[in-house]
């Protein structure tokens, strides 16, 4: 039964980027569960096909393992976080952890909140810049509420991707005679968001080592489907045939999709994080490759706090307070491999209390895969 699942090898590595200076701080035991508050900002849960999944998984998991999660979405004002945010900690149920990103750079501010209301704090998704992080001393340093990171190896994954798209443009050429370089544009998120300025960075480093390839220029389509669509559109003006699109999202990239005419070249397409609609692109032959599986890491991070609370830190076993998630491509190659999980994913057919069983143990805190948690969650799908 799980045959199709055997070429699955979306690992978590946790890598030792912080090494430590103080003696290791036990964690705190108790026999309640936790009350976690799950920020994030934004003000499009019901209409972002990126924050459906993380509310998804977020609930699913916290289900599963008899968590109190809340999910406090405050808007996408930088003026309205802060205030907003203190004005909930004033009030009861007061949460015993909180989770978020370094979203608008007020990963900081919101590590110092927490620390004012003796919250403890796991970062995740989006990372602090490196002076911040240097500044603050990592995890359990001048914060010493801030118990942990899981950050996406976001560099690489904008490597991988550049890669993927300019192999299958370069393919594509090959087979009709071309053998010009590759044309390739490139679609980055909003500039400010650490997430886009890595990926960005990856794509920079694919292209300067390879000699078969032209970026002919980057733009900002700021996470959106329909500012993308029309920065393809002049771009493609500008520079007539375009044989590679990279975006910094799917929703960027389903834009591109959009843009294109029924009688349009296609370029290779590619983007990341999964949404529904980018895999059925994928069937469709609309786009060559989607970069995810970090929308998991909501559900991997709930798991920990869970064990943390009751009294089995992972910095002990792993060896670090930052943890880093590698994120592999969804391709028409290897879709079939996936589709049971993702149809089945939001019913009873796929288990997360059983998947979680022995997920999150210290023997395997070094090789935390997402095989192993479908492996063990789909049981019941025949």
């Amino acid at each position: 039964m799980y045959q199709k699942f055997r070429g699955l090898y979306f690992v978590f590595f946790l890598l030792s980027s912080f090494i430590f200076t103080s003696v290791y701080t036990k964690a705190y035991a108790s026999t309640d569960k936790p009350h976690i508050l799950l920020i994030s900002l934004t003000d499009r849960v019901g209409s972002s096909a990126w924050y459906q999944g993380i509310d998804e998984y977020s609930k699913l998991s916290a289900e599963a393992l008899d968590v109190d999660l809340e999910h406090f979405a405050i808007g996408t004002l930088r003026e309205n976080v802060l205030p907003l945010l203190e004005e909930r900690l004033s009030q009861d149920p007061k949460p015993d952890y909180m989770i978020f990103g370094n979203q608008l750079n007020l990963g900081v501010d919101l590590l110092q909140m927490a620390e004012n209301h003796e919250i403890k704090s796991f970062l995740y998704i989006e990372p602090l810049s490196d002076e911040d992080f240097k500044t603050v001393e990592g995890p359990r340093g001048k914060f010493k509420s801030w118990i942990g990171q899981l950050i996406p190896n976001d560099e690489q994954v904008g490597y991988d991707l550049a890669n993927y798209l300019i192999n299958d443009a370069k393919r594509r050429k090959t087979a009709l005679g071309d053998p010009s370089k590759v044309k390739l544009v490139a679609v980055s998120g909003r500039r400010s968001t650490p997430a886009a300025y890595l990926r960005q960075q990856g794509l920079i480093r694919a292209v300067k080592e390879r000699d078969d390839v032209e970026l002919l220029q980057t733009v900002s389509g700021r996470w959106a489907s329909d500012v993308a669509a029309r920065k393809y559109l002049g771009l493609k003006g500008r520079y007539g045939r375009i044989d590679a699109v990279w975006n910094a999202n799917d929703s960027m990239a389903m834009g591109v999709v959009s843009a294109l005419d029924q009688n349009d070249f296609r370029p290779s397409i590619g983007g990341v994080d999964w949404i529904d609609d980018a895999v059925q692109a994928l069937t469709e032959e609309k786009m060559v490759a989607t970069m995810g599986g970090h929308v998991f890491d909501i559900a991997y991070v709930i798991a920990l706090i869970k064990n943390y609370h009751e009294g089995t830190d992972f910095a002990k076993a792993s060896g670090t307070y930052s943890l880093q998630s590698k994120l592999m491509p969804l391709t028409r190659d290897n879709l079939s491999e996936f589709e049971s999980f993702l149809k089945y994913k939001n019913t009873d057919k796929v288990d997360f209390q059983a998947g979680f069983a022995g997920l999150i143990k210290r023997e395997n805190l070094e090789n935390i895969t997402i095989q192993r948690f479908v492996k063990q969650s789909m049981v019941k799908v025949q």
